[in-house]
Parts: C-alpha cells; structure tokens; sequence
C-alpha cells in the first residue's frame, strides 16, 4: 500500500510542474519591406530569463522579452520558465522595394480659363515602371490611401482633376511580393494668352490685392520670342515683387520692384516662345488700395526684316525625336554653326535656346549641337549635325537636337566665384558657392566643405536651401544637402570679413570641396579654388583668374582649365536695357576649349575664332543707386592654354563691357604667369631628404642634424591634411589614410623654408 501511494505522488507532482510551466510564441514566419522594422515578442508569463540567437548564433546583450529586427535571418527565443527552457523561432524575411521613377508632371495647356480637365493617368505608368513589367500600377488621391489601399482611382485613363494643381499618388506593386513603393506627379492646367506676330500687342491691366500670386503666360503663335513692355505701374517696394519668368518655366529673368517701386518703362523678352508675367504680394498694402495698377504689352520679336533660328538640345525622355512640354533642357556643348559653306565656323553657347538671326531668305547653314567631351559618354545624339538649314524672312523655326542617356551619369559639381568684391581691409565681401546637379537624376545626399583662408575671417551663410544641414568647422563649414533634382543648381552665399592686420597684396585662397564623390562622373569639377588679392579699392567691372597671378608650372597638367570671372557693375544713373562684353584671347589660349560656366542673368555667347561676344539683350539691369545688389552681374568660363606654356609665359586677359549705346568700360588686365615650383629661401646649412616617393604608408623626412621642424601636408587645392613638429632628425608622416594623388610637403626651421611635391599612391 505505501509503494501505490508513492507512485500517485510522482505521478501528481509531474503533472503539477508541467501545468505551471509556459510555452514560449514568437509568431509566425514575417516578410516586411526593406527600411522598415518589426518587433519579436516572446512575453511568457513566469518567465525568469531571455536570450535571442540569429541564425544558430547568440546575439549578446539580448536578454530582454523583445527584439527589434532589421534584417534577414531565423530568429529564436530562449526563455526559462519555473527552470524549465522553451523556445521558439520566426524567419523574419526583408524584401527590397521595387525601384520606380517619379514620373514627370501631367500638363494640359489652353486658352481658356478651364480649372478642370480630363486626363488619361496611365500614360505615366511607362515612366513609373522602370522597366519592370511585372509591377501592377494603381492611383490614389493621397499618400495614405496609396500606403493602405484605400479607394483607388476607378477609371484612371479618364480622370478629371479636381483642384489645379492636383497631386496624385502612384503605388507600385509585384502581385507576387509584398513590399511597395509611392510615388506622385502633379495634374495641372496652364492657361496662356496666344499673342499673334501680326496683330497689336496685347495690353493687359491689372490691379493685384494682398497675398496675390496671379500669374499671366503669353505665347507667340510663330515660335518667335514674346517682348512684355510695362506701360505703367507700381508695386510695394521692398515687399510686393513683380516676377518674370522665361520660356523653361524655371529661369527667373526678373525679380524686384522697378524704380523705388515704380515699374514703368520695364522691357523683357523671352528666350524662346513663352513668357510669364507674376505678381508676388504680401498681406498688407496693395495695388487696391494704394498704387497705380500694372499696364503691360505682350507682342512677339519683330520679325519682318529677319528669320529665326531656335536651336534647342532637349533630354528627349519619351525617345519620340521632338521637343514636349516638361522635357528639360541639355546646356553641356555648344552650338557651331557655318553661314552660307563660308569656312567660318561660329561657336555659340547659352544657358536656355541659342538663336541665329538670319538677314537673307537664301542664307543656309549648317548646325552642329558638339557635346563638351566629359559628357560624350552620358548622352547620344542620332544626328548631331543637321546641313543647309534656311528660314523665311518674317519666320521663326525650331533646330531640335532630341538627346537619350543610355547610362544614368551622376556629375554633381562646385564653384567659387566672387561676385561681389575683392578683399579689402575692414571690409565684408562675399564668395558665391554654385552646388550643381550635371544629371539626369536626382541626387540623394552629399556633402560639401568650405575652406577659408587663414588670414579671411568666415562671418556667416548669407542664404541657403533650408533642408539644408551646416556644421562650423574650425577652418570653415561643412553643407550636407538632398534631393538635388536633375539640372538643378543651389546657391550659397556666404560673407567673409577681411581683418584691418592683413597688409595689400597678400594672396588669399578660398576653396570649396564635393567629399562624397563616389559615384561621380567628372573628378575635375569636384574642388573650386578662388584666390584673389587684398587690395584697397575696386573698379566693379573686372576680370580675374580663379588661380591668382601665379600658377606652379608643374602641378598645372593638360587636363586643367584656367577658370575667368568677368564681373561688371551699372554705375549710370538709369537701367541698362541691353549689356555686352567682348573679348579677344590671348594667342597662348586654346579658343577650341572655351567652356561657359556660370553666369548672373541669360546670356547668349559667341566665339569667332579668337573673338568672344557675349549678348544680354533686356537685361535690364538697374543702376546701382536704386539696387547696389541688382546693378551687379558677371559670367564665368573655363579655357585651357595651348600645349607648350612653360615657366615664365604670362598669359593675359581684358575684357571690354558695353552697356547699352555707351563707350566700353575696359577692364584691368589679369595676368596668369607659370612659375617654378615653391621652393622658398632654401637654406644649405640643413638638408632635407624625402622617401619613399612615391609614398603609400610612411613617408619618412630626415634632416642631417637636430632642429625644431614644422612639417605640413597640403592638398593640391592649399588645404592642409597632416602637420607634425618634432624636434628630431627624422620624421614618420602616415600617409596610408590619404586618397592617391599629388600633395605639397612644406617644412618650415628656424633656417630654412622648404617646399616639395609628394605623391602617395
């Protein structure tokens, strides 16, 4: 009897024991879409102790009931329950969105006053896709209803609008995969007046209110450019902006507010068939209640004595060989062009569409769009010269040159110019930084630094994008930006104070620096250096090198430009209508490789043989008395110096500036001369010895006898990246971080200066 009694206690304890222990769940097997997390539970209840593993392995430090996981693998749980060890796994499976474009804007154009329309969404689904035909394409009226399925557009290939503009929201999906992407594009209705080469100008009055924002866009029913002339007039000065747009919808020909306000007597003129005529107004005093209203005459480019070339180099995105409204314009080459077989080939470049003016109905020519060689392998042109092309007198046509890009190109580009003055003494000036998009697509991310010359002082950033981040650094600043669009350029102004300590004539070196450069197309354009002379004063209409006067002969290879700014100032007391500079190149430049840049307003140039002319026809550029700021423009190029320039040749520049009907104003002369390499008061009382040089890991300096050495590696742009001072007759640089290239080694002793080229590879 007591052994059957035994065993019923056992039995019972078993029983006992098992009921109070916990099975631990995780969950079932998950799939989630990459950039996203999810959380593991293993909560059981009684529970004394956590581990987590990933793939077979302990993960350490997870001992807790929950995991955050972020990417692929089978997870377990290990969990101890009333001493008891339970566990469970989930395979947790993370798949890459599908990869879409976001697709152009949807823009139906008319001469009514229409809001609403009917639009066929799928067409953008071509866009959309990418390629893949395996994504199923649905449209939402907003972002959640994309994220979340909800009430998708029944009849997309009908549908009318039901705001202007109206943004709508593409979700693309493999039926077979669970993860998703969002894109959007806009729907949008443009109403535009036709203007009619034939008839009167069109006059328009208009009275603006507060917080007014109309706009008014004209069209030539030839092609031909469209002139607004502004009758009378005024706006709120300092506060209510009238602006002009041009033909891209994108280029700003005018922004401001006239003479003190007043607005009379202002001409513009489109670079191609369009216009746009805006009022930008606050909430305070207006054309209602205080000014006189706007008058304005819309008329097209008399043309009755002259035929029209447009010439237009388009990124041709449906591949359809002709220009449609949205698709952007390529600037990266110039247009040559040959009148009539004549043997003299021009050379023009603009920032928009190159015009040719016609005299003569039988005047032919021939039209080459030649790509800037950096750029040859991101675009194709099936035809890139089009022969004997003639137009009517009275007529405007269009020269297309529809360019595909059969690799996406990232080129992001910087620039340093001074638009403003050189240093002086006690006085503020400012660098102007350019960050360019060179690409068909957006750039993400990247950043950017500046560098100041030691002997300048970095005041603040006068104006910039303000999704942008800034850092101060000790010599300067660092930008990260995003979402650079395609052909996009930012602007960075930033103020520098001169000290009243620095003496005239010392050379300071500013310098600018794209770091994140990993999938970039042109190294070239990465770093701009601008380095200018202290002087005391300054005649506005100048033109500089971006180098200095001098540039060591042997770091000056034959992949490098020489970089101009043409700057120049109105100091008459009225607006220049129209401006223009010409110049003749010095005999040791390469007039093959003349390049534009950058420049302050639109401009059309164009190069004849050695002759430089550009045109900034209805600049209308104020005269400093009424806009200090405004009354300033400049263009900025690159040229290369023909083969053979040795150390002594000087290579001169001058330029002269045309403002309406005026004598020129001449500018100073720039003189670039190539000089020795830096080797400054050597001294024989110590030698010197570098190795190995080319260095990769150590690069040794040794001296013949004991000294306090300040040793400095400086980049090829004056930047300084190691510095060491040891009192020893050997020093160990460690070179092994640095990127390969060529850098200046600069030692400085109580005797001695010395200065040497290093390579690290």
């Amino acid at each position: 009897m007591k052994t059957r009694l035994l065993y019923i206690l056992i039995i019972f304890l078993s029983f006992t024991a098992i009921g109070f222990s916990q099975t631990v769940n995780v969950g079932d097997d998950i799939e989630i879409c990459d950039g996203q997390a999810i959380v593991l539970d293993a909560t059981t209840q009684n529970a004394t102790a956590y581990q987590w593993s990933q793939d077979g392995q302990t993960i350490a430090g997870e001992t807790s009931a929950t995991l955050v996981v972020t990417q692929s693998g089978l997870y377990e749980a290990t969990v101890i329950v009333n001493g008891i060890t339970s566990s469970d796994d989930s395979l947790v499976t993370f798949s890459s969105s599908p990869a879409v474009n976001n697709p152009s804007d949807s823009i139906i154009e008319t001469t009514t006053n229409a809001t609403s329309d009917v639009f066929d969404l799928t067409v953008k689904i071509p866009e959309i896709i990418n390629g893949n035909t395996n994504l199923q394409i649905t449209f939402y009226e907003s972002f959640v209803e994309a994220q979340n399925e909800l009430n998708p557009i029944v009849n997309p290939t009908s549908y009318t609008n039901l705001t202007n503009p109206q943004t709508i929201f593409a979700r693309a999906q493999d039926p077979s995969l669970s993860c998703f992407a969002v894109v959007n594009f806009d729907l949008e209705i443009i109403t535009y007046t036709s203007v009619d080469c034939s008839q009167a100008p069109i006059t328009t009055t208009y009275c603006y209110t507060n917080n007014d924002d109309t706009e008014f866009r004209f069209r030539s029913t030839s092609g031909s450019p469209v002139t607004i002339e502004f009758i009378e007039g005024m706006v709120e000065e300092n506060w209510d902006e009238l602006i002009i747009i041009d033909s891209d919808d994108i280029t700003v020909l005018y922004t401001g507010y006239g003479n003190n306000g007043d607005v009379t007597g202002l001409i513009f003129e489109s670079t191609g068939d369009e216009i746009t005529v805006k009022i930008d107004s606050d909430g305070s005093i207006s054309c209602q209640n205080s000014f006189v209203p706007l008058q304005f005459q819309a008329s097209c480019l008399d043309t009755s004595v002259v035929g029209i070339i447009n010439v237009r180099s388009f990124l041709d995105d449906n591949t359809n060989g002709t220009y449609d409204v949205g698709e952007v314009l390529v600037p990266f080459g110039n247009v040559l062009y040959e009148e009539n077989d004549d043997g003299i080939i021009n050379v023009g470049t603009t920032n928009q569409i190159y015009t040719i003016l016609s005299d003569d109905g039988a005047n032919t020519y021939d039209i080459t769009f030649d790509l800037f060689p950096e750029y040859v392998n991101c675009y194709t042109i099936a035809t890139p010269t089009i022969n004997d092309v003639n137009v009517a007198i009275g007529n405007a046509i269009f020269v297309d040159f529809p360019l595909t890009a059969p690799q996406a190109c990232e080129d992001i580009e910087v620039l340093l110019i001074n638009t403003s003055r050189p240093p002086r003494p006690g006085f503020t000036h400012d660098n102007l930084l350019m960050l360019k998009n060179n690409s068909t697509t957006t750039v993400a991310s990247g950043t950017i630094e500046f560098v100041v010359d030691n002997l300048l002082v970095f005041n603040n950033i006068i104006s910039i994008n303000s999704n942008y981040t800034v850092t101060n650094t000790a010599t300067g600043f660092t930008v990260d930006f995003v979402n650079l669009a395609p052909f996009a350029t930012e602007l960075i102004e930033i103020e520098l104070l001169c000290p009243v300590t620095v003496a005239l004539g010392e050379i300071t070196t500013n310098t600018v620096t794209y770091t994140t450069d990993t999938n970039d197309l042109v190294l070239g354009n990465n770093t701009s250096s601008l380095e200018e002379t202290v002087i005391g004063s300054w005649d506005p209409n100048d033109i500089t090198e971006s180098r200095g006067p001098e540039i060591i002969h042997e770091d000056f290879t034959s992949q490098d430009y020489l970089y101009y700014t043409i700057r120049f100032q109105n100091l008459g007391t009225a607006e220049a209508v129209n401006v223009r500079i010409e110049e003749t190149l010095d005999t040791e430049l390469d007039e093959t490789t003349f390049q534009m840049v950058a420049s302050s307003h639109d401009f059309q140039v164009v190069r004849t043989n050695d002759e430089l002319v550009w045109r900034f026809d209805d600049i209308n550029l104020p005269a400093e008395m009424f806009d200090a700021d405004g009354s300033n423009g400049f263009v900025y190029f690159k040229i290369k110096p023909k083969a053979g320039y040795a150390i002594g040749d000087i290579i001169p520049g001058v330029a002269g500036i045309y403002f309406d009907f005026n004598a020129p104003v001449i500018t100073n002369t720039f003189e670039t001369k190539f000089v020795a390499p830096l080797s400054v008061g050597e001294v024989s009382s110590i030698n010197v010895t570098t190795y190995p040089n080319p260095a990769t890991d150590i690069l040794y300096v040794t001296f013949d006898k004991n000294e306090t050495s300040n040793v400095r590696l400086f980049d090829v742009q004056g930047k300084q990246i190691l510095q060491q001072v040891e009192d020893s007759k050997t020093i160990e640089l460690n070179v092994s971080s640095l990127q390969s290239g060529i850098y200046f080694l600069k030692l400085t002793t109580a005797t001695a200066q010395f200065t040497k080229k290093i390579i690290v590879n």
